[in-house]
This record gives C-alpha cells, sequence and structure tokens, in this order.
C-alpha cells in the first residue's frame, strides 16, 4: 500500500494511525511518501500512489477521487504584543471576527507559491484590497506559526496550527474561509478491504481532531 503524505501533518496523521492498521493487516507492507500536494495528485492519477492525503480547495480537485475528511478554517494568526491583540482571542475557538484590512501595514509569513494554500491566502489579500508586505515563504505553516509568536509579523493559518501557548492571538475573517482535508484515491481504482479500513482509519483521525 503506497500513500502520499503531505509534509508535517501527513507524518502526525500516518505514525497515529499505523499501529491500528498494522494490527489489522501485519502482513501488508505500507509505503509513505512524502510530497506536495500537486505532485501527489499526478502520482495517484497515474499509478503510482494508492491514496493520498490532499488539503485543498474544491477547485484544485482533479479527476482524481477526493473522500471528504475535514473542513478546516483558514485564521489570521497575530502576535500577543501587536496593539490589535487584545481584540482576539488565545483559544481559537473563541477568535471574533475582523477585516483583514486592519492588519494591511503589517509584515506577514506567506505560504510558498507550490502550496495549494497559496492561490486562497493571496484572494483573501486581493479581496481585502492590498498586497501584503512579505518576510519571506516558507513551505512549513509549523514555521509560520513560530515567526508569528516570536513578534515578528503575521500570517494566515490553517486551524490545525493555531496553538494555544499564549504568544500568538486569532482572528476569523468575515467570509470565514476553509479548505478541504481529503484522502485521494484515482478515480478507476478498486479499493480492497485494507485501503478501505486505512481511510476509515484517516477519517476518525481527524474527526476526533
Amino acid at each position: 500500500l503506497t500513500v502520499g503524505l503531505i509534509p508535517e501533518r501527513g507524518v502526525d496523521m500516518f505514525t497515529a494511525i499505523y499501529p491500528a492498521f498494522h494490527a489489522a493487516f501485519p502482513q501488508m507492507q505500507v509505503e509513505p511518501v512524502e510530497c506536495r500536494v500537486t505532485a501527489m495528485q499526478r502520482m495517484i492519477a497515474a499509478g503510482q500512489l494508492d491514496l493520498g492525503l490532499a488539503t485543498l480547495t474544491e477547485d484544485q480537485q482533479d479527476g482524481n477521487i477526493y473522500h471528504p475528511m475535514a473542513e478546516e478554517e483558514i485564521l489570521l494568526a497575530v502576535p500577543v504584543g501587536h496593539p490589535l491583540a487584545k481584540r482576539g482571542a488565545a483559544d481559537p475557538v473563541k477568535a471574533p471576527k475582523t477585516s483583514l484590512e486592519a492588519f494591511s501595514q503589517e509584515p506577514f509569513v506567506r505560504i510558498y507559491q507550490q502550496s495549494t494554500l497559496y492561490a486562497l491566502t493571496e484572494g483573501l489579500f486581493a479581496q481585502a484590497g492590498f498586497s501584503p508586505r512579505v518576510l519571506f515563504s516558507t513551505a512549513s505553516n509549523l514555521s509560520k506559526y513560530r515567526i508569528v509568536s516570536l513578534g515578528l509579523g503575521c500570517a494566515l493559518l490553517p486551524a490545525v496550527y493555531a496553538m494555544r501557548d499564549g504568544s500568538v492571538v486569532y482572528f476569523r475573517l468575515p467570509s470565514r474561509p476553509k479548505w478541504q482535508i481529503t484522502m485521494c484515491s484515482r478515480r478507476d481504482a478498486y479499493l480492497g478491504k485494507a485501503e478501505r479500513y486505512y481511510l476509515e482509519l484517516c477519517r476518525k483521525y481527524w474527526q476526533n481532531g
């Protein structure tokens, strides 16, 4: 069984569910492959991967089959020392709404262009009517969080990276932007008992938060 894993969260998911999968299918060899979503989509379509974890918007889905796991909101992360931070919430669940325009003069850490998150976040800046002052671009949402926690800038972060350590506060945007956490398989692929069980474990992992 070959499975595609996006960086950071893909590995976290795999290591969490693998023990249960191995217990059910001890003779099944699993080969995890780390890659970005666009490469994963091509590899699945070509039959080089059986399943893959993909985070993307609906309009980024291609001819493969996408098995919904969860929806994830994109939040605005702001250093706790920022003048407007008192309006935010250290708990992302309690994050109040704000306009992105209110932070138009702030530096941002941007996701790199190859990420499926890039088009979504750039669209949010365009809707807000400004192009952000960019500290740097990175492939890592965890790196974005860490820069915000150090007080160096702001970031648009998927909710899973919204940690509650007191160094960052969070806001929701008025449009409540979200993307999809999915498992992807080739359209004409047969999913056997092992593949279906792997998908079940993935769904439980994301539904349990």
